[in-house]
């Protein structure tokens, strides 16, 4: 058909057992290889690899890969996926599919000029979409989505013609679980199995904007790359050799962050990035590798970065600095569309009421797209103008840029006393932030600890009597506490919304003896320090200690929760958390938790806590924090 010959398909396949091209660095990137003890594998077992054992062998895979490229074969002779559904799309020859391999063995190999297939539909489809450039976006965290509670990642191609605000009919290359309607426990228990299929897909990018900033109000990031447009060329190849891709989605490793990464090694093989992450890959601390790469050698793989807020949290970030009047003038105004004069306020804070309320009807606008409410703005645009010309001098927030933040993991070093006894502790926690520490880069107000480990070594001394001055000694090492999970999120009530605050809290402490809290309620903020924030929630407790009587006792208890976190000042973070619990036919029991933490410099904290509990005693500690990439 195209004039293969078959003496020449055989020379190019001699060539590379020669050179043994299978340890190219490329072709391992091309396939998302990963290094085992004794070879290679991918997990990418469906839709993709030629050879029967390409996922596990990348030198059966290339050597297939040749002998199919330089013959007359077609998609549709090969196995395919059956969400094809374009029929003429499977007459193409497979050159046509597989567009970077084929590039790629034309630089490696003596390809003859005869037997490279003109593609000419994927060339118009090329041109068309005209990517010159690419950036790297990350999608700010959100603790309502299992799946993105630690950011999402994905790549936007750029089209130069689409400067200015015509960016968003770009297209973006997401890889992301394929998950139906799963939710709840079942969807969280799938995807740390690797249950459901990963798999790439290119999309609009105003259809991830409109998702993530505009529906769920999340922040995004985007780092521009410093790729020329002949890699950015072969990376769009790659995508598209990847799109019929499918391989098993772990949350918290083979994520969207970890095929990215390794689709920009298909590209830029020396960056070597994605090993630099052994077990666990979260986006953001993705994000800081590349800018690792960019500082410390001479890859330089981020060209810029921009920022895009979103409609919530401009909203919020303008209704968390009004006083309380001004808060209860919003909801009048988003009501009544004015700020009725007997609202005591002066020009200016009428101004910010009514911007405010202009801010709420962007974000409704937004989310329901039946209504642009374009009359209500309108309504409080002219108030706003009557006012005349009014400065709003409320400094917003800074927006840190979340490389900037600190790293998921931690170690903390610890000394404390309990009574009498005296104790030394030491503390692994896998991810991800306490929510004393700073918040940038994660959802502000929120606790996000998984997989942490204390150990503690316990010393008692005490006189035998009161006349003898001898000691008697006691020591121990023990496993304190193993938290396998510890999530507090206080989204604050608004006139734009009323969620729900929650927490939940699943951890065994020493004894094997299990400690579960959960508790929800409302949270608002408080016009006090830097920013500060109010939970008050219904709480249940399931666990069990031992009373002032040395009885141990299973304890279930529910009650009210007020918890109280405040950013005191830049580095101070402060929480104060109060509990009673009506324990069932045991004494009722008043708990209280406080907590400071003061930031040293980016990784390191230093956070002293107190705490009493069900016997009575009290215990306060001073913990030295060092926060890094696992």
């Amino acid at each position: 058909m195209w004039g293969f010959s078959h003496l020449r398909t055989q020379n190019y396949i001699s060539q590379a057992q020669k050179f043994k091209l299978w340890n190219a660095p490329q072709w391992i990137k091309l396939g998302h290889y990963e290094k085992g003890w004794f070879s290679y594998s991918s997990p990418f077992t469906k839709g993709f690899f030629l050879s029967p054992a390409g996922h596990k062998s990348p030198e059966l895979e290339l050597l297939k890969t040749i002998e199919l490229l330089f013959s007359n074969t077609t998609i549709q002779t090969i196995e395919t996926s059956s969400e094809i559904t374009d029929t003429s799309y499977l007459k193409q020859h497979i050159q046509c599919r597989y567009l970077a391999r084929t590039k790629w063995l034309t630089t490696v190999l003596n390809i003859d000029p005869q037997d490279i297939v003109p593609c000419h539909e994927m060339q118009a489809w090329k041109k068309q979409l005209n990517g010159k450039s690419v950036a790297l976006i990350f999608a700010a965290a959100d603790m309502g989505n299992a799946s993105s509670s630690f950011g999402h990642t994905f790549l936007k191609i750029i089209n130069p013609e689409n400067a200015a605000n015509k960016d968003l009919i770009d297209y973006g290359m997401n890889y992301a679980a394929t998950t139906g309607d799963s939710e709840g426990v079942l969807y969280a228990l799938k995807g740390l199995l690797g249950f459901y299929n990963g798999q790439f897909a290119m999309l609009p990018y105003h259809q991830k904007i409109r998702e993530y900033i505009n529906l769920e109000g999340r922040d995004i990031w985007e780092y521009h790359l410093n790729l020329t447009p002949e890699e950015v060329d072969f990376l769009i190849d790659h995508l598209v050799e990847m799109e019929l891709a499918r391989a098993p989605y772990y949350f918290f490793s083979d994520n969207c962050s970890y095929q990215i990464l390794k689709t920009l090694e298909a590209v830029r093989p020396e960056i070597n990035i994605a090993d630099r992450f052994k077990h666990f890959v979260i986006p953001i601390d993705t994000v800081k590798k590349l800018h690792e790469l960019s500082s410390n050698y001479d890859l330089k793989i981020i060209a810029s970065v921009k920022y895009k807020k979103s409609l919530k949290t401009d909203y919020l970030q303008s209704y968390s600095q009004l006083n309380m009047l001004q808060k209860k003038a919003v909801s009048t105004a988003v009501e009544k569309l004015s700020v009725p004069e007997d609202y005591e306020l002066t020009p200016q804070e009428r101004a910010e009421v009514l911007e405010t309320a202009m801010k709420y009807y962007s974000v409704r606008a937004f989310r329901d797209s039946a209504n642009t409410f374009e009359n209500e703005k309108y309504q409080l645009y002219l108030g706003r103008s009557n006012l005349g010309q009014q400065v709003v001098t409320k400094q917003t927030r800074k927006e840190e840029p979340p490389e900037e933040s600190h790293d998921s993991s931690a170690l903390y070093w610890g000394f404390g006393l309990r009574d009498q006894l005296n104790f030394s502790s030491l503390k692994f926690r896998n991810a991800f932030h306490d929510i004393e520490q700073k918040d940038f880069g994660t959802v502000a107000f929120s606790h996000n600890e998984m997989g942490s480990l204390e150990i503690r070594y316990n010393q008692l001394k005490q006189s035998t009597n009161s006349v003898d001055t001898s000691q008697s000694e006691f020591k121990n090492l023990q496993i304190h506490r193993f938290t396998l999970l510890n999530l507090v999120n206080l989204n604050p009530v608004t006139p734009l919304d009323t969620y729900t605050s929650w927490r939940v809290s699943a951890a065994v402490m020493s004894g094997w003896k299990p400690d579960l809290d959960l508790a929800a309620g409302y949270s608002f903020d408080v016009d006090i320090f830097q920013r500060s924030r109010i939970a008050y929630m219904l709480a249940v407790k399931s666990s069990s200690a031992f009373d002032q009587f040395e009885n141990y006792k299973y304890l279930n208890g529910l009650g009210p929760n007020v918890l109280f976190v405040s950013r005191l000042s830049e580095n101070w973070g402060f929480s104060l958390d109060l509990y009673y619990y009506l324990i069932d036919k045991n004494a009722d029991f008043f708990r209280y938790k406080a907590k400071f933490n003061y930031t040293l410099r980016k990784n390191f904290d230093v956070q002293i806590h107190s705490e009493n509990g069900y016997d009575g005693r009290s215990e306060t500690q001073a913990q030295l924090v060092w926060n890094f990439i696992l």
